[in-house]
């Protein structure tokens, strides 16, 4: 399962949909270049198209990983990717687009993975690009929704996909990216990992996600059942908060602590990543 193959997926086949939907002709092909992944999102990809070609006729796939790409993976995937013709032997990626398109009037589905590894990328201009910043705008909308929504779903909880239980997990997975606390990859990673199976509706699985950022360096956090909250300034002040620099800046400035330092302090008196910090006013 990778969350982020199956969007890049969504966006290449919402455009073959597309394309297969126009008048047949004799020479048609779609190419698309996907940047260096993880080789089990990679994997998932492949998969997933290539399950998509062989239900739909019409379409013809080849996919091809740098050699540049998956050499440094698991033996076991290396191996897979060459059996099933995916690995790149040539050493020239970019000469698969010289290829000719299907001559069964079937739709050509180029796919070349690893392609940023490649020197001559203007090779690659009227490539569709398929990196991170390309599919978090123009596929996945700029929202997690489809992510949470599928995780929701799979653990039983999809009545709760709510718009407003969606927008917190957008305000609180957000931030992370815009303060590059975590990319987009990794985001899905957390979202994948998310163990929801003591989760009884949706306010259980968004304290389940707030207690899952210690990987990047935050603390637990315990959030309020109902309160809008701005996750980004709290993301800050428990950042500043661990690592001395609002004692330090205040100390410095001969200025007393900040109500919100004091409010962060008293609740947060454990090391990062196995403190909890309280949303909420202080007593």
């Amino acid at each position: 399962m990778s969350y982020f193959a199956d969007s890049v997926a969504s966006y290449i086949l919402r455009q073959t949909e597309g394309a297969l939907s126009e008048a047949t002709g004799t020479q048609r092909r779609l190419l698309f270049a996907v940047p260096s992944l993880p080789a089990r999102v990679v994997m998932a990809l492949a998969d997933r198209l290539d399950s998509y070609c062989v239900r739909d006729e019409r379409a013809e796939l080849v996919f091809k990983i740098a050699s540049g790409e998956y050499q440094g993976w698991p033996v076991q995937d290396q191996t897979t990717a060459r059996n099933r013709g995916w690995a790149d032997e040539t050493g020239n990626l970019t000469s698969y687009r010289n290829a000719p398109a299907p001559s069964s009037g079937r739709l050509g589905i180029m796919v070349l993975v690893g392609t940023d590894r490649v020197t001559d990328a203007s090779s690659l201009a009227d490539f569709h690009q398929c990196g991170p910043g390309i599919i978090w705008k123009e596929e996945m909308r700029a929202t997690f929704s489809d992510w949470v929504t599928v995780a929701l779903r799979a653990a039983g909880l999809g009545d709760e996909a709510t718009e407003r239980l969606l927008e917190r997990f957008d305000d609180a997975l957000r931030p992370l990216m815009d303060q590059g606390r975590a990319d987009l990859l990794q985001i899905a990673e957390i979202v994948e990992r998310l163990d929801l199976t003591q989760a009884r509706h949706g306010q259980d699985a968004f304290a389940v996600l707030m207690r899952s950022l210690n990987g990047l360096g935050l603390p637990v956090f315990r959030p309020p059942s109902r309160r809008k909250i701005n996750w980004g300034m709290y993301y800050e002040r428990a950042s500043q908060f661990f690592s001395y620099s609002l004692y330090l800046n205040s100390f410095c400035c001969g200025k007393p602590f900040s109500a919100e330092l004091v409010r962060v302090s008293r609740v947060a008196s454990k090391p990062a990543g196995s403190g909890r910090v309280k949303i909420g006013r202080s007593k």
